[in-house]
């Protein structure tokens, strides 16, 4: 996969509006354009400049776009999973209770991250399920994960994305951010822009083919 084929399949379907949402989240903010008014950016120069970008990083980390995106899964894999519940241990000859549902869940993003090749339907599955968890986690604070709200409805990307640039993890050298966003190019900075195009995919496409299902069923 290239950088084009993955924007291709992550927006080329998607309409305006869901453009205009992605171009409002990432233009000023983690892109620069000449233009002040994101308005003022056509979809086409604005597909271009995102292509280039990860592009970019591919040259920046020496890596293709495939491997960037495995390196993407296992951060956001490592993000979701610190809360999320476990199995009871049981002595032998006990009946153990139930898998909590979110971990269920995460093994299956787990599963999907380290599948050999991944299908781009089964990523957006990933991404769907860890910012799930992750947006459990944010309302939970400091609580275990046993359950979670796994709908679209539930993901407020704005609270997900101010937690990810907040998120302090232990370092060699004493406790950093987990992500690293001094460089525009790096593997870091290039999560939160794919998190932002994954949700704007997952948040406006299934909500277009549910509303081209209730067309279809209206007479």
């Amino acid at each position: 996969m290239t950088a084009k084929e993955l924007l291709d399949y992550a927006l080329g379907g998607l309409e305006d509006e869901a453009i205009d949402f992605l171009k409002g989240k990432i233009i000023g903010e983690y892109l620069d354009f000449s233009y002040v008014d994101p308005s003022a950016v056509s979809r086409e120069v604005f597909m271009e400049k995102l292509c280039d970008y990860l592009e970019k990083v591919e040259l920046k980390t020496g890596d293709s776009i495939n491997v960037n995106l495995q390196k993407y899964m296992s951060s956001m894999k490592n993000l979701a999973g610190r809360r999320v519940a476990r199995e009871t241990r049981v002595k032998k000859g006990e009946t153990p209770p139930p898998v909590p549902r979110a971990r269920e869940y995460y093994e299956k993003a787990r599963d999907i991250r380290y599948s050999k090749d991944p299908s781009f339907e089964q990523r957006i599955e990933f991404v769907k399920i860890i910012l799930c968890l992750y947006m459990a986690e944010i309302n939970e604070k400091n609580y275990m994960i046993f359950d979670f709200d796994d709908s679209v409805d539930s993901i407020n990307i704005d609270r997900i994305l101010l937690s990810m640039k907040s998120e302090i993890i232990e370092g060699r050298v004493g406790r950093k951010k987990m992500f690293d966003l001094s460089s525009k190019y790096g593997i870091d900075m290039c999560t939160i822009i794919l998190t932002i195009i994954f949700y704007c995919y997952i948040k406006y496409a299934k909500r277009e083919e549910a509303e081209s299902e209730e067309e279809v069923i209206t007479p």
